[in-house]
Order: C-alpha cells, then sequence, then structure tokens
C-alpha cells in the first residue's frame, strides 16, 4: 500500500460490522459478577454496524489521549501514532466492509496487541458519539465535550472548586472516560454526564469476557451518589477484519446547567490538586465523592476548553481556561501576542477556517502533512469571549457537522479530514 493508497482508504466511508444485541447481553452477563441494580442492554442505533471513515476514528484517538497544551514532546509521539496508523485499513471494494490493509496484517504479535488497545479508543469514542446522538431527545447535533481521561484525575487525586477540595476515590476498577454531552433540545448550556469504557483485542475469544469487565467497571463510578449512564465497547481487530461488541450501561440521565460563575476565565478557582486517594473503597463502590454534578460539568468544561486552545496552539487561550495544575507548565510558554511571527497557522478545510499545528512526517519522496487544530469561530470565543460564547460557537458547530461532512467527501482524494463536534478538525494530506 503506497501513502496515496493509504490517505484514500482513510477518507473512504466503510461499513464496520459490530453486534448489541440481547445474545451478547446474555453471554456478558454469564462472564460478568454484577451488583444488584446493574442493569446492561444492547445499543440499537449500533446493533450490527456503524458506517464510517477511519479519519473519523484516528480523529477522536488524538482527541481522547491528547497530553495537556503544548506538552511538546507527547505531542511528537501523538502525530507519529496518527502517521503510524494511517496505513492499517483499506475498504472492501467487493463489499463496503472496513477491513486490515496487507501492510496492516504485517503488524502481529505485542504490536497487534498494542495497535488494537489504541484503536480501541478512537473506535469506543466514535461510537459513544453515536449512541449519544442516537439516544438524544432532539435531532439537533450534539456537542460532545472533550472526554476527560479518569486516570488523570486519579493521578492528581481530587478536584478542588472554589477552594472546596473533592476527593477522588477509587476501587480497583473505573471506566476509561466522563463523557459530558450537551443536550440539544435545550440551550447550550445543559449537560447530561455519562461514562465511557473502551478495550480492544486482536483475539476474538476474549472480547466478551472483556465487554464483561468493561460493563463492571462503567457501574464503579458514582456522581452525585447515582450511577450515570454509560457505554462499553469492545473493538476486535483480528486478522484482516475490524468489529466491535458494544453494550450500554442503564443509569441516571438527568439534566445538569453548566454553572457560569465556574466558567468565568481567568480564574483559579477550579483546577486539579494533589491530594490522598482512597484506595479503601471496594471494586463497585469507586466514586467522585460529594462531587455536584454541576461542578464536574464546569470542571470537564473548562479542562475541554484548554485542551482545545492548546490544539490550537494558543498559549493565552489555555491559560485563560486551565486549571491550576497547568499553570505553571504554561507560564514559560510565549504569549501569541506578542510577536506576529508566534501566531499559529491558519487552514482552510471543509469544516471552515481552522487555526492549529501543522506537522510535515517525511517517507522517502513523499511526505504526510498533519494538521490538528480548533474551528476559527471556537478559538476566537475562547481568546477573547465568555462561556456563553464558546458554548453558542461549538453548537452552531456541532449542528453544521453533517453537512460539512458531506462536503469533505467532495474534495480531493490526497487528503483526509475529520471533525468532532466541539470543534477540533484534523486533515492528513500527501504531497510529493
Amino acid at each position: 500500500m503506497d501513502l496515496a493508497e493509504a490517505v484514500e482508504a482513510i477518507r473512504t466511508k466503510a461499513r464496520v460490522k459490530g453486534q448489541s444485541n440481547a445474545d451478547l447481553v446474555n453471554l456478558v452477563t454469564r462472564h460478568g459478577d454484577f451488583p444488584k441494580g446493574h442493569v446492561v442492554v444492547p445499543v440499537a442505533c449500533i446493533k450490527e454496524h456503524i458506517d464510517l471513515r477511519p479519519a473519523e476514528a484516528l480523529h477522536r484517538l488524538a482527541i481522547a489521549t491528547r497530553p495537556r497544551p503544548h506538552d511538546d514532546a507527547a505531542e511528537l509521539y501523538r502525530l507519529w501514532g496518527l502517521a503510524r496508523y494511517h496505513a492499517f485499513f483499506e475498504c472492501d471494494s467487493s463489499d463496503g466492509l472496513l477491513r486490515v490493509s496487507n501492510t496492516g496484517a504485517q503488524i502481529v504479535g505485542t504490536q497487534r496487541r498494542h495497535v488494537s488497545e489504541d484503536l480501541g479508543i478512537g473506535f469506543g469514542v466514535l461510537l459513544a458519539e453515536r449512541w449519544l446522538q442516537a439516544s438524544a431527545p432532539s435531532p439537533r447535533a450534539l456537542n460532545l465535550v472533550d472526554p476527560v481521561d479518569i486516570d488523570v484525575a486519579l493521578r492528581w487525586g481530587s478536584l478542588s472548586v472554589a477552594g472546596r477540595e473533592i476527593e477522588v476515590s477509587a476501587g480497583h476498577r473505573y471506566p476509561d472516560y466522563l463523557l459530558v454531552a450537551n443536550d440539544p433540545s435545550k440551550s447550550p448550556r445543559h449537560f447530561r454526564v455519562h461514562v465511557l469504557e473502551c478495550k480492544g483485542t486482536s483475539d476474538p475469544s476474549i472480547a466478551v469476557p472483556q465487554l464483561a469487565r468493561a460493563t463492571g467497571q462503567l457501574g464503579s463510578l458514582l456522581v452525585d451518589g447515582q450511577r450515570p449512564s454509560g457505554l462499553a465497547v469492545s473493538t476486535v481487530a483480528a486478522g484482516d477484519t475490524v468489529q466491535y461488541r458494544a453494550l450500554e450501561l442503564s443509569g441516571d440521565d438527568r439534566l445538569h446547567e453548566a454553572p457560569m460563575d465556574l466558567l468565568t476565565p481567568d480564574q483559579t478557582v477550579l483546577g486539579f490538586n494533589t491530594a490522598r486517594i482512597r484506595t479503601d473503597a471496594s471494586p463497585l463502590d469507586a466514586r467522585l465523592s460529594d462531587l455536584p454534578s454541576e461542578v464536574l460539568v464546569a470542571a470537564a468544561l473548562r479542562v475541554s476548553w484548554a485542551r482545545l486552545a492548546g490544539l490550537a496552539d494558543d498559549a493565552n487561550a489555555a491559560r485563560r481556561w486551565a486549571p491550576n495544575a497547568w499553570r505553571g507548565d504554561l507560564a514559560g510558554r510565549p504569549s501569541v501576542d506578542t510577536a506576529r511571527l508566534e501566531r499559529p497557522p491558519t487552514t482552510r478545510t471543509p469544516y471552515g477556517e481552522a487555526v492549529g499545528r501543522r506537522t510535515r512526517i517525511s517517507f522517502g519522496r513523499q511526505a504526510l502533512t498533519v494538521f490538528h487544530g480548533v474551528a476559527k469561530p471556537i478559538i476566537k470565543a475562547l481568546s477573547t469571549d465568555g462561556p456563553g460564547a464558546v458554548l453558542s460557537a461549538q453548537a452552531k458547530f456541532a449542528n453544521e457537522l453533517s453537512a460539512r461532512h458531506r462536503r469533505s467527501q467532495a474534495r480531493q482524494t490526497t487528503r483526509a479530514h475529520a471533525a468532532s463536534p466541539d470543534g477540533a478538525i484534523l486533515s492528513i494530506s500527501l504531497s510529493s
């Protein structure tokens, strides 16, 4: 597979087979030891398959695993991972199914397991978007906030809001990501909280037990004393096939309004601080202790916005929204207003103008240029406006996303594009 074929593969819509039905629920229930009230159900919108472009999954992988803003060493590793996986896929012209390319099939053993786990994150986040969109009470597009990595929250120990320390407690199992999604039937300020556990494997025989563990992990997190609804996904990249298994954990689905006073920029009232981590919690009793959901929404939004600003390479905007623990890392970064040359580049995409970072990776006489950035209206709001303007800009971008997806398919085959509802944009192009 040459680079042109690889770029064409990730920009082409393909079908990924999957399973989310009563048979899978029965299999998973037999493998799991779930507490009373732990209800696992199929996900109707993804019961047999989904249609996607691989670039969409790679984009979600990059967003979910993105480091703190301006962590240059980690940024280089993340971009290299994108370049590596872009040649992993191909679309079978006979049936339209997404398959592992001949190049991808050469990745075996331990490397293949690592690839499967990484791709499990990208596919898991994308499936979660489809799940939440299908379950939304309005056909309008939702804004899914940047997934919050619970491992990172646990490592920092606690959330601190307005001087109040909120302990993070965990047992031996907890889900990967906290998802905060806007309710499109309400104002851009209204959100629901969910959880996501992503698994990935190259061995189909362990997909069901893996999914059983995943659903158990979903039930191990409580917010406001309630168990949020969640999605467990196992992505299987075995042989030349890519498939998934997915189930929903029924839970609390209350609506919460983002508190504007906790979202005010340039404040140091919100952040992650080091504190003890409770280790005496039972495996199915982990929770963000006494954490009001509105505060959790505000924390997730602030972290997401700081990371988006970092994606746009805008240190000033990142400082405005960054949690306390990140501010020291950003203090020494140059201000984008101090010199014109330091302004991040603007790139035209099918999703509109975007601001971000462009990285060129050479392969012999050809090169891949990876651009990752943020829609210009959103980064403008992050740079100069208040939280209401940011939420409105993101809601507008999310509502226009479907039409712009179709527009991106009409563009040249030497470029692959993807975007997520929060305004992050990926572009991969080929040049000689």
